[in-house]
């Protein structure tokens, strides 16, 4: 079963099988909660570069929405987009109190905090931690992410984190950016020696016809396959919102989907209104998925591969003949 493929799906039977009987869900498995819209990086490729502002999670507003997500019976939170989630003020606590309420945390950051900040409460409250480094020196960080970064300061912390082993570590790099040499971010990363690299391409971008090649006696690395594979969309509807890809932003606004967020048609509700429950079951959203126009999303979107295997699962022929 790939690690970053849809087929993960199959370890909530019970939550796939309401759906597949129903069509719905009664709640996500995983859900994405920007904590802060503010950051300190200027990654040309941002998808969230609309997002950008100086808003942060309301603390209180997040304890709720944290209560809400378990009763509910939701599995895993991604704090992350929007912004860097380490300059909210109080991130390591909003984390740790995720993780005490039983929820599986993962935290997807530039990384250039991570040298200054508590690591050991930080990764003690995680499962996992992904670092979007996409870089290999300082020359090509400085292309990727902006003038002002410090690309030896970032290592640092990327090394106290996996020092620390209290959590997963990967760091990521995206193909199709400029002054990419994977080979040497690699090996980089083999001298930090982080659990695994994964390798994915740009949304939108032109996709890297050497992804096969890559690989580490080291490290694990990890090329998302799927998405350099990605062909012609052959669904149209999205049944992978009803899983994850729920987004909920800095300023309490919630989006069908993450690869959507601020636009007027995925928007189904604030947290300053209605708990996460009620947005979740309102008609609201149930008319923003019903108007969805896959035709019209990111290629390689965030649900593509899921969305393809339940679509598939849904038009079986002669489901008896085993």
């Amino acid at each position: 079963m790939s690690y970053l493929g849809a087929s993960k799906i199959f370890n909530h039977p019970r939550e796939y099988l309401f759906w597949f009987e129903n069509g719905y869900t009664k709640a996500p498995i995983t859900i994405k909660i920007d904590l802060t819209n503010r950051c300190n990086h200027s990654c040309y490729y941002c998808i969230d570069k609309s997002l950008r502002g100086s808003q942060d999670l309301d603390f209180n507003c997040a304890s709720k929405l944290i209560k809400d997500l378990c009763s509910m019976g939701v599995k895993g939170v991604h704090f992350t987009g929007g912004g860097e989630p380490l300059l909210h003020p109080r991130a390591i606590d909003i984390i740790a109190e995720a993780n005490k309420k039983g929820l599986e945390c993962g935290l997807i950051t530039n990384g250039s905090l991570l040298e200054t900040v508590d690591v050991k409460k930080l990764c003690h409250n995680l499962s996992w931690l992904r670092v979007s480094l996409d870089s290999h020196n300082q020359e090509s960080y400085e292309a990727n992410h902006g003038k002002n970064v410090d690309f030896n300061k970032t290592i640092r912390g990327i090394t106290k984190v996996v020092d620390c082993g209290l959590c997963d570590v990967s760091v990521s790099h995206l193909t199709g950016i400029k002054k990419q040499n994977i080979d040497l971010f690699i090996k980089k990363m083999e001298q930090i020696g982080v659990n695994t690299v994964q390798i994915s391409p740009l949304i939108n971008g032109k996709k890297d016809e050497q992804f096969e090649k890559y690989d580490s006696k080291k490290i694990k690395v990890i090329v998302n396959k799927e998405k350099y594979l990605s062909k012609k969309r052959t669904y149209d509807f999205c049944h992978g919102q009803n899983f994850k890809s729920t987004n909920v932003c800095a300023d309490g606004s919630v989006y069908v989907c993450c690869q959507l967020a601020g636009k007027d048609n995925a928007f189904i509700g604030n947290l300053k209104n209605k708990s996460f429950p009620e947005i979740w079951s309102s008609f609201k959203r149930k008319v923003v998925v019903k108007n969805i126009n896959v035709s019209k999303c990111p290629k390689m979107c965030v649900c593509d591969s899921l969305n393809t295997i339940l679509h598939d699962i849904k038009n079986l022929r002669h489901i008896n003949s085993l």
